[in-house]
């Protein structure tokens, strides 16, 4: 982190690298029109910096503090509305991000603005995690965060992706773990399988190519969150409640559709695999549901990837 003092005013902003990035990639545009002209800022610190060197200090520095605050006006003006988010809501503390969201959720206002704030508010929570992976209390408020998402705007292809995301960050924590068994009416695993089975209903009708790669990018992420939140679970039996609440059908669906995308393939077997391992209720309802024939399938699309063919070979090996 680092702060910047904006003149004598005494302000002082405390912001991040993205932050930074942010506010900087306007400053070409401060100083000159798009015509060639210098801008308002520029002419005051084109006037005060001469006068500060004649002599006329007070004059020139004071000259030349307008000019900064100026520019500083003109680059809040020229910043986008998302970028402005981002920076608001970097400054804010994971507490806040999901007082806003649930402020949000309140007003019932689902418009354009709305939806800019979800996404930076989830995405303000990714970036902090490198620094509280081991907090159990900002799990748990990542995870707030994203269901929170998840009910304001269950068909928004970027929010989706962005809470699906944030939720697979968190899934190995225990509280987390804990919160989705015991608490279901809020936490629940249906909402968010519900959610990427919409998704992937999208995705059959999606024609453009651009959309369509986010959507395989969700279910991509899908796979992972259902993969990491049954991983290693010895105490809530998530495994078995994740194939209850249809996540293996749709992770099986999400395989077939998708089954010459290596990324998805890889994913959707390593889940597949992750779901089924020492679980011979799971074994039985993969079989049912045609997991062998998927499993060959996405093999022979994808020979030559040895990531599909390891996890592919792994669940047969296993069953």
């Amino acid at each position: 982190f680092r702060l910047v003092a904006i003149g004598v005013v005494g302000v002082v902003i405390i912001v991040d690298d993205k932050t930074l990035r942010i506010m900087t990639e306007s400053v070409g545009s401060l100083f000159f029109t798009s015509t060639g002209g210098i801008t308002p800022a520029a002419f005051l610190l084109l006037l005060g910096l001469p006068l500060i060197v004649s002599g006329r200090i007070w004059l020139g520095t004071g000259i030349v503090i307008l000019g900064i605050l100026s520019a500083t006006v003109q680059a809040m003006q020229e910043i986008k509305e998302s970028e402005k988010q981002d920076i608001r809501y970097n400054i804010y503390t994971p507490e806040d991000v999901v007082a806003e969201l649930e402020i949000l959720e309140e007003s019932g206002t689902l418009d354009e603005n709305g939806q800019t704030q979800c996404l930076a508010g989830l995405a303000s929570l990714a970036r902090k995690h490198h620094k509280n992976s081991t907090s159990s209390t900002f799990a748990l408020l990542c995870q707030q965060a994203a269901y929170l998402s998840l009910r304001l705007y269950p068909e928004d292809n970027e929010v989706v992706a962005a809470a699906i995301s944030l939720l697979a960050l968190v899934a190995k924590n225990q509280n987390v773990r804990e919160r989705n068994k015991h608490q279901a009416d809020v936490y629940g695993l249906n909402r968010p399988i519900q959610v990427l089975q919409k998704a992937l209903q999208r995705a059959k009708k999606e024609e453009e190519e651009t959309n369509e790669e986010l959507l395989a990018e969700i279910q991509r992420k899908g796979a992972l969150f259902l993969g990491a939140l049954a991983d290693g679970d010895t105490e809530f039996d998530l495994p078995t409640t994740i194939v209850e609440e249809d996540g293996l059908q749709l992770i099986l669906d999400a395989a077939n559709w998708f089954r010459c995308h290596e990324d998805v393939a890889n994913w959707t077997l390593w889940a597949a695999f992750i779901l089924c391992y020492e679980n011979v209720r799971n074994k039985i309802q993969f079989v049912r549901l045609a997991g062998i024939t998927t499993v060959c399938e996405l093999m022979k699309n994808n020979p030559s990837s040895l990531e599909v063919n390891r996890h592919g070979v792994a669940i047969l090996f296993d069953l």
